[in-house]
């Protein structure tokens, strides 16, 4: 923001959206708990994260200043995040150790927080929307390859 000149108000309303797209997520999700498999609403969400992410991407390789676009796609991530962390968290801690589950989760926060700060320090939005994208995507298959797994391990425990 700060490149952009923007005022202090004005960053702040920008985070507005942000915080409402938490907010519809908690009451998406609240919505259905009961009614769905916790898998589903982590299948649900991967959407929002990718496309969000797709937004920032192609917004940023367009116009470097389109801070619009890259806080349009902050809203669709920020819905799309909470719900896959609410399933995959209570999936995992089902599936292994709760410390070991929590030292992963930061590992990974503090690698990928780096790398975006690098890429946007080294190269501003544009490589910092890559590094985001590229995270997305392969974010995308590692839950892709631990839902199978997962349900592999759930039918052979039917099985057995």
């Amino acid at each position: 923001m700060h490149e952009e000149h923007c005022h202090t108000y004005a960053h702040a309303l920008l985070q507005l959206p942000v915080f409402l797209a938490v907010i519809a997520e908690n009451i998406t999700l609240g919505k259905l708990a009961n009614r769905v498999p916790i898998e589903q609403p982590v299948k649900f969400a991967a959407w929002p994260i990718l496309s969000s992410l797709d937004i920032a991407r192609l917004a940023n390789l367009i116009d470097r200043h389109s801070y619009l676009f890259l806080t349009a796609g902050l809203n669709l991530y920020a819905f799309g995040a909470g719900m896959v962390n609410a399933g995959l968290y209570r999936l995992t801690l089902y599936a292994s150790d709760a410390a070991m589950l929590g030292m992963i989760s930061i590992l990974t926060l503090a690698t990928g927080i780096e790398l975006a700060k690098s890429g946007y320090f080294n190269g501003s939005k544009p490589y910092f929307s890559l590094i985001n994208f590229a995270s997305g995507a392969l974010w995308f298959v590692l839950v892709a390859l631990f839902l199978r797994e997962h349900k592999r391990r759930a039918q052979a425990t039917v099985l057995s």
